[in-house]
């Protein structure tokens, strides 16, 4: 018989970030995030909602392609993704499938575990994880700035 003990964790109500809990008024996003952990998709998911950001999350590029191009009226703001996906596809798939659905270009964000990932992924910007909720919407920001009013 096998048995593990493990201490009682405590649900957390909500997320407590040193940052604040939108982005300027001014900016409307909408963000593509593909990561194949669904923790990881559901927790950045949770916090960019927090923000006001419009969420379009998946687990496989495959079913992220074939739903946003019968999504044909909404082009993202961002996309973001994961270095290696557990299907075998990369973030480069990622960002150039996807990218090919849209007429301009979409700036790309990946979220890496592996400290040398901006050497073989082409990204506009990298992360490494953990991802703290600062850094990400600092990276948001300067990839997605306010348009002037």
């Amino acid at each position: 018989r096998f048995s593990i003990s493990l201490p009682r964790a405590h649900k957390v109500e909500k997320l407590q970030t040193a940052v604040s809990d939108t982005l300027p008024a001014e900016c409307s996003l909408r963000v593509v995030l593909v990561d194949d952990d669904p923790r990881i998709t559901a927790s950045l998911s949770e916090v960019l909602v927090e923000w006001g950001v419009d969420v379009y999350a998946y687990n496989r590029l495959d079913e992220a392609q074939a739903e946003l191009a019968a999504l044909s009226v909404m082009t993202p703001d961002l996309l973001i993704s994961d270095g290696q996906l557990a299907d075998g596809h990369t973030a480069n798939e990622v960002f150039q499938r996807l990218g090919a659905l849209y007429a301009t270009a979409i700036p790309t964000l990946l979220l890496s575990g592996m400290s040398n990932a901006d050497a073989v992924i082409q990204a506009d910007a990298t992360l490494l994880k953990p991802v703290s909720a600062e850094a990400l919407k600092r990276q948001i920001l300067a990839l997605c700035p306010p348009a002037d009013g």
